[in-house]
């Protein structure tokens, strides 16, 4: 993202305050989906005694360990830090922006979602591109950031799914 994009973006939510209210609430809204499915799709995997229920935990647990590791590696400031002005996303936090872990954890969970039950699969897939989108207006994360959770979100879900 350049500078004046972020400024350009900056400017516009200065200017329609509800604009700002809404992207903020479409950022909740679409971040909470994913984050109540993952329990319940444990929960059924749980009772139904399924066989992938612990390939369901580790494989998951240990990319978001990894991807966790990498941010701090990485340690890429975030937009509105290098730009000096506020994200519309109130964010404190420095750094660790590549990638982005709540896009990472949305695509991941769509895909197990998507092994298992498609169209609600393909429902969270569609609120885990909201998500992205949401995270890169609201000035918290760049485009690269949410691309690379994006696919590794994918990435690990296919490996996931893929386990036996």
């Amino acid at each position: 993202m350049e500078k004046t994009i972020y400024e350009k973006m900056d400017e516009y939510f200065k200017k329609h305050e509800k604009a700002g209210m809404c992207l903020k609430g479409i950022n909740i809204l679409s971040t909470l989906p994913a984050f109540v499915m993952y329990p319940l799709l444990i929960g059924w995997l749980f009772l139904k005694k399924d066989r992938r229920l612990a390939a369901y935990i580790t494989i998951p647990g240990a990319g978001f360990l990894l991807v966790s590791l990498f941010r701090r590696l990485v340690n890429r400031p975030r937009p509105y830090e290098v730009f000096g002005k506020p994200a519309v996303i109130k964010k404190e936090k420095k750094g660790r922006s590549f990638p982005s872990r709540h896009v990472f954890s949305s695509f991941l969970i769509s895909m197990l979602w998507l092994s298992l039950v498609p169209l609600a699969g393909l429902l969270l897939l569609f609120v885990s591109f909201v998500l992205a989108i949401v995270r890169v207006i609201g000035g918290v994360h760049y485009i690269s950031d949410v691309l690379a959770g994006a696919l590794a979100g994918i990435g690990v879900g296919l490996l996931t799914v893929r386990s036996k």
